[in-house]
This record gives structure tokens, C-alpha cells and sequence, in this order.
């Protein structure tokens, strides 16, 4: 909506105010979820966002009129080819099938048929997608003529692992400080603040700086190695952990996120050729985004769960490890002790620990795709400054 509303070079600014509401949020949802799950039930923390959502469809349906108006001729039958029904199915199954797969491995071993099994129905269901795109041609999901654009691709495969960087953090970082810190569900929402206000403070003063500084890729490769810095550092979290350490690293980690989290769905809207073709990149920038964040918040709890069960296995080899992961992150402290509390609360350290490793290689995946954009520039740069020091 804001790329057809305002002109390219206003984009980045108008990013930013919307960041600033996102920042708004963040801080006020971790602590209404809390409060939500204390009181009333987790439940209540999806079901209120169905008169939320409600009202913002209602406003955006009466407010926004696209100044991309369809061709008249064009048919009921024409557009609903168009929404790409038959790839919205698949892209489901895919992932549901992925996400119970890495559900499934948190009690069951790899040679489990529920484990294959979903993970199968998951690589049926993404190759028969990728045969529906190919088969839909212009009326796809995916437009496969952007992905033809390399500087495009490149910023796809950017938010895919950036999205690993960001999304399964919150969600272990919570599972860990309610269970080795003992937090509840409102204090762990607390505590998750600096690194949503981070990230909220950070994406509008880089969309911003993008308003006056039209440089895309440097400001990339920064997000991508503080966003490292700050998921290494929160690696080496150990319990219990020290308020200065937790606050200090997730405001690295959201520094890092922020500066880059907007960057690559707005440089994408820059590459394209046409106005026609903005929602299309928009689209497939998104895709990319929610495909990453699904896939690596479901691999993240599949590592942590494994991490889990690997570490209870060998300090309690008579205790069932499916009673440790039902029991919950809350539910700990009351039904185990002495020994086996020890233990579990090891493990479910571990098992973060082990999650965390999958959001680090995330954000370093994200530095070499950077590099590989930035590389030829900063070999330029380079070169010139080695000129200039040889002439001098």
C-alpha cells in the first residue's frame, strides 16, 4: 500500500513511521499476552486478534482505493485463476506437513513414519508447488521473471535466513526464561522487550537514514553481522542469567535486526521496471519472509526439543524424556525435584543452547549472502583506497 501511495524516494520514510507502531506493539503485546496467560488462558492471546484484524480490514477496505485497476474484461472465472488457489493449497500442505514433522521429532526418533511420513508429504507437496507455478505462468504465486533478476534473488534468499534470525528467538528465549529463570509468562514478555523495541527503533531509523542515503546493501551487511553478534552472545547466556547480559544482548541482536529487517522487501520495490509490477515484488518478498520464519521456527522447536530429550537421556537414563517435554516450561518446578529438577533444567538450557545455534547459522548465512552483494563494491572500495595510498 505505501509503494503505490507515495513516490520511491518517500518509501523508506513512510516505512519507518509504520515501524514506529510495530514498536508501539511489540512492547504492548508481550505484556497483554502475559497478563492474557496468567489470567484468562493463552487461548485468549489468538482469539483477540479476531475483532483487532477485523477492524483493520474494515479500515483499509474503506480507506485505500489501488490506483492498479484491473482490466474490465476480465471474468469472475479470471480472477479467482489469478488468487492461484491451487498454490495457496500446496504451500499449506508443505508446511503443515514440515511443521508436524518437526513436531513429531520432539518424542518420536527420525525413523518414526509420523516423522517420514510428514517430512515426505512436506517434499511432495513443495515439488508438486513448484510444478503448479511453473504450469500457472503468469497467474503463479511465485513470478518466477523476478526471480530471473539476480540482485532480487539475492535479496529473497537474504530474508528467508534473516527470518531464521528473528523469529525462533521469540520463541525459545521466552521457553528459557521461564524455565531456568523461573519467570512467568508476563515477566518473559517483560523481558523480551529490548529486543522488539530494538528491532522497532532500529528498522524506522534505517528506513529513515534510506530516505537521504539510497545505499541498500551496506546497510545489509551491517544488520546481518550485529544481528551475529547478538545471537552469539545470547548463545552464551548461562543460568541464571544476568539482567545486564539478557537486556544488553537482545538490544544488540535488535539493533542488528532493525537496521536490516525492511531493507531487502524495499530495495526489491526499487529493481522492478514498472508500478504494475511493485505488488508482485512485494508479494514475493513476503513469501520468502513468512516461508523462512514458518520453516525455522518449526526447525528451532525440533532442535530444542532434541536438545532436551540428548541431555535428560544421559543424566536420567530411567526417565521417560516424553514426560519432561509435556510437562512444560511452567510446569517444571512442580513435577520434578532434587535431582531430576537439576537435570531437566540442564537440559532444557541445552536444548535453547541448541536452538540458538540454528539461529547463529542463520545470521551467518545472511553476512555471506551479503558479502556476495556487497563483494564486488567493497573490492572496488578497496582498490581505490589502496590506489590512494600508493599515490600518496
Amino acid at each position: 500500500m505505501i509503494a503505490l501511495s507515495v513516490r520511491e524516494e518517500q518509501r523508506p520514510a513512510y516505512m519507518g513511521v509504520v515501524s514506529a507502531t510495530f514498536g508501539i506493539s511489540s512492547v504492548a503485546g508481550p505484556l497483554l499476552s502475559g497478563g492474557l496467560t496468567d489470567s484468562v488462558g493463552w487461548r485468549w492471546c489468538f482469539w483477540i486478534n479476531l475483532p483487532i484484524g477485523f477492524l483493520a480490514v474494515t479500515i483499509v477496505t474503506l480507506s485505500f482505493n489501488s490506483p492498479l485497476q484491473p482490466p474490465r474484461e476480465k471474468t469472475v472465472l479470471s480472477h479467482i485463476i489469478g488468487l492461484d488457489l491451487n498454490g495457496g493449497i500446496l504451500v499449506t500442505a508443505f508446511l503443515s506437513c514440515f511443521v508436524l514433522g518437526m513436531h513429531y521429532v520432539s518424542t518420536q526418533p527420525w525413523t518414526s513414519p509420523s516423522v517420514w511420513g510428514s517430512l515426505l508429504g512436506s517434499a511432495l507437496s513443495f515439488l508438486v508447488f513448484l510444478l503448479n507455478e511453473y504450469k500457472m505462468g503468469p497467474h503463479a504465486m511465485v513470478h518466477a521473471h523476478l526471480l530471473r533478476k539476480p540482485k532480487i534473488a539475492l535479496n529473497l534468499v537474504y530474508m528467508f535466513f534473516f527470518a531464521g534470525v528473528f523469529s525462533p528467538l521469540q520463541y525459545t528465549l521466552p521457553v528459557q526464561f521461564q524455565s531456568v529463570d523461573a519467570a512467568s509468562p508476563s515477566q518473559s514478555g517483560v523481558r523480551l522487550i529490548p529486543l522488539l523495541l530494538g528491532v522497532s527503533i532500529f528498522t524506522a531509523t534505517s528506513n529513515v537514514l534510506l530516505t537521504w542515503w539510497r545505499h541498500y546493501r551496506p546497510l545489509l551487511l551491517v544488520g546481518a553481522v550485529l544481528a551475529t553478534a547478538g545471537t552469539i552472545s545470547i548463545y552464551t547466556i548461562d543460568a541464571p542469567a544476568s539482567t545486564r547480559r539478557w537486556i544488553g544482548f537482545e538490544l544488540l541482536t535488535g539493533m542488528g535486526i532493525g537496521i536490516a529487517l525492511q531493507i531487502p522487501m524495499i530495495y526489491n520495490q526499487s529493481l522492478v521496471t514498472s508500478r504494475a509490477e511493485i505488488p508482485a515484488a512485494t508479494t514475493l518478498s513476503l513469501f520468502s519472509e513468512n516461508m523462512g520464519a514458518t520453516l525455522f521456527v518449526a526447525a528451532g522447536e525440533a532442535a530444542f526439543a532434541q536438545g532436551l530429550v540428548r541431555h535428560v537421556k544421559a543424566g536420567l537414563p530411567s526417565l521417560d524424556p516424553s514426560v519432561v517435554v509435556n510437562a512444560g516450561a511452567l510446569q517444571i518446578r512442580r513435577v520434578f525435584s532434587g535431582r531430576e529438577l537439576e537435570v531437566v533444567l540442564g537440559g532444557y538450557l541445552y536444548g535453547c543452547r541448541v536452538s540458538h545455534l540454528l539461529v547463529v547459522s542463520c545470521g551467518v548465512l545472511t553476512c555471506v549472502v551479503s558479502l556476495v552483494g556487497e563483494g564486488p563494491g567493497l573490492v572496488r572500495w578497496l582498490r581505490g583506497q589502496l590506489g590512494k595510498i600508493h599515490v600518496a
